[in-house]
């Protein structure tokens, strides 16, 4: 079996069904990647580089593991995958989806980033921020507002085209904690990821072609009262610093170039910090003002 997706800028041929990535839409990327079962060492003997169940070798590639669940060899253009014993293979997927795939596309010169990415008008902009700060609440919102989703949890832009910074599609859907899913957006609940989290299908408000970065929109927990604040010079830089998908690997010699291109590239946007959370009232009452906000960059 051979199955074809277009995902992070990679053009993925995977040996097995990939609910979590986007099926194939528009010209190629031209970053073919090929997924398959494969055999999977249990370790690296002398890294480069390591994290808690993550190695990098002298040669780049990464073998990363999650107990229970698979083992999965990264290097530029293939991802070999070893099941864990007793695992489940219907889980495995949704796995791939987060620092293996992330990793090959930094591997092809990608930069990864923790922010989800919303297309509007002719252009994109990410949405980031701390853990529990609502930006995916925020995300579903938008979307019901009229912008396309491109990202949820981690996006890849490339900075090396000339036309400016692009991000480059993910995944038509978006993943909820189950006390939010009841919020205003997309439809009902049609899977569950992993951690537990609720999957939301978006297909039909997914932006399949990369898109040039507008904007930078920092979220942060809405205390003070204080509203939107723009930020440039070293404050932007330190704002964009904060989506760099560092704690993953990618800080590494591997991609530590490209990244810094990148980082420099957003700060030089429109990047905005706006408040935040639960206390500011409906996402949709939020959304519409963001929206609002940023309306002068998608004109």
């Amino acid at each position: 079996m051979s199955l074809a997706y277009h995902t992070f800028g990679l053009d993925i041929d995977a040996g097995f069904s990939c609910p979590d990535l986007a099926p194939v839409a528009g010209p190629a990327f031209g970053r073919p990647v090929r997924v398959a079962w494969g055999e999977v060492p249990e370790a690296i003997a002398d890294p480069v580089c390591s994290r808690p169940l993550s190695w990098i070798d002298r040669t780049g590639a990464l073998l990363h593991r999650v107990p229970g669940i698979a083992r999965f060899m990264v290097q530029r253009g293939m991802v070999d995958v070893a099941l864990e014993p007793d695992a489940d293979p219907g889980r495995m997927p949704g796995f791939l989806t987060d620092l293996p795939l992330l990793m090959q596309a930094c591997l092809w010169g990608l930069v990864p980033l923790n922010a989800a990415s919303l297309a509007c008008g002719d252009g994109a902009f990410l949405l980031a921020g701390p853990p529990g700060v609502g930006r995916t609440c925020l995300a579903v919102a938008l979307a019901d507002q009229g912008c396309r989703v491109m990202a949820d949890s981690a996006c890849v832009v490339d900075a090396a085209e000339p036309s400016g910074v692009m991000v480059l599609p993910a995944g038509p859907g978006l993943s909820l904690w189950p006390e939010s899913v009841s919020l205003p957006g997309l439809g009902t609940p049609d899977a569950t990821g992993p951690g537990g989290r609720i999957r939301l299908s978006c297909a039909d408000r997914y932006e399949a072609r990369p898109q040039p970065v507008r904007a930078v929109v920092w979220l942060r927990p809405a205390v003070g009262g204080a509203g939107p604040q723009w930020q440039q010079g070293r404050h932007a830089f330190g704002t964009v610093m904060q989506i760099s998908r560092s704690a993953e690997l990618t800080r590494t010699l591997l991609g530590e170039r490209a990244r810094l291109a990148a980082m420099s590239a957003l700060a030089a946007l429109p990047v905005v910090t706006v408040p935040s959370g639960r206390s500011l009232g409906d996402p949709s009452a939020q959304a519409m003002a963001l929206l609002r906000l940023l309306d002068p960059y998608f004109r």
